[in-house]
């Protein structure tokens, strides 16, 4: 039976003949006692009775590509993602596959070896932000309110509104793209409009406004510690009297935790917390969060 990936075999009725298929890399198991052992693929468990003094032939288990990622099995791991030994095991124990992964970039727009390529894959892996096209990414264009807050929402895992309050925007149409992020991002407090009835979903979103709704995802919506270090001051942007009320305290937060960086110029920093802020910028911004906060929900 195959499992996620897993070759599960009847290694009772095959044991009297002395071996059975089970998913081990490289080397035969062995029991030197009545064990039972756990394999782990991608969440799902195959459970192996092996008889005292019995060895078995191998089978490796799988992972599917995905989102132009591909997988290769690597090795067998305990808990503490120590490897494990397979070749005389003497108690119960449960080991998890693990895989070398390998990325296809499909964007002509994307070079791998600038600042951003990691962020681009982080957005690729966990479903975050599509390309503009199938093959351009386009790093440098200026990202929009409703996409924000679209990738917020994805991150939490795209959950229901069906529950929630509708929103007071005359401008947020239904059944675009951020129409249901937007509904659940007002809910949660993560976005006020431009005015009491008006979103502008597709207007640019600031650098200072992006560090404001990943400010408040963070506060309202996961309840972190949002502790700023003492130390931490706006003085070290040229440009700091241009960062408005509304944002100083996610910018120092954002600055704080090294999830903003600026811009350098000669011996000066700058935030330009007034400028668009790039779809690279967005998803190198989020990936710092997400890497020291928590993975998105799959």
């Amino acid at each position: 039976e195959e499992v996620g990936g897993i070759t599960n075999a009847n290694w009772m009725d095959k044991a009297s003949a002395g071996s059975a298929t089970i998913p081990i890399d490289g080397n035969n198991l062995y029991a030197s006692n009545n064990v039972s052992v756990t394999f782990v693929n991608e969440g799902v468990e195959t459970v192996v009775d092996v008889p005292y003094g019995t060895a078995a032939t191998i089978s490796e288990p799988t992972k599917e590509a995905k989102n132009n990622f591909t997988y290769t099995f690597d090795k067998w791991v305990d808990s503490e993602g120590n490897e494990a030994d397979l070749s005389n095991v003497t108690e119960n124990i449960t080991v998890y596959a693990t895989y070398t992964e390998t990325y296809t970039n499909p964007y002509t727009d994307v070079d791998m070896e600038r600042w951003y390529a990691d962020a681009v894959k982080y957005a690729a892996k966990y479903e975050l932000m599509d390309g503009m096209t199938a093959t351009t990414f386009e790093p440098n264009t200026e990202t929009s309110r409703g996409m924000l807050v679209t990738v917020l929402y994805r991150i939490e895992g795209n959950p229901s509104v069906a529950d929630l309050e509708d929103t007071p925007f005359t401008d947020v149409a239904g059944g675009r793209y951020y129409t249901d992020p937007i509904k659940w991002a007002y809910n949660n407090n993560v976005v006020n409009g431009m005015t009491e009835t008006e979103f502008a979903p597709e207007k640019i979103v600031t650098r200072e406004q992006l560090a404001t709704m990943v400010y408040r995802y963070a506060d309202e919506v996961k309840g972190y510690d949002m502790e700023i270090g003492k130390l931490t001051t706006l003085g070290v942007f040229k440009d700091k009297n241009d960062i408005s009320t509304f944002a100083t305290t996610a910018v120092k937060w954002a600055l704080d935790k090294g999830y903003v960086n600026g811009y350098e110029d000669g011996d000066d920093t700058y935030m330009k917390p007034q400028n668009g802020a790039t779809r690279a910028e967005m998803m190198a911004i989020l990936m710092r969060f997400l890497e020291d906060e928590h993975t998105p929900a799959e």
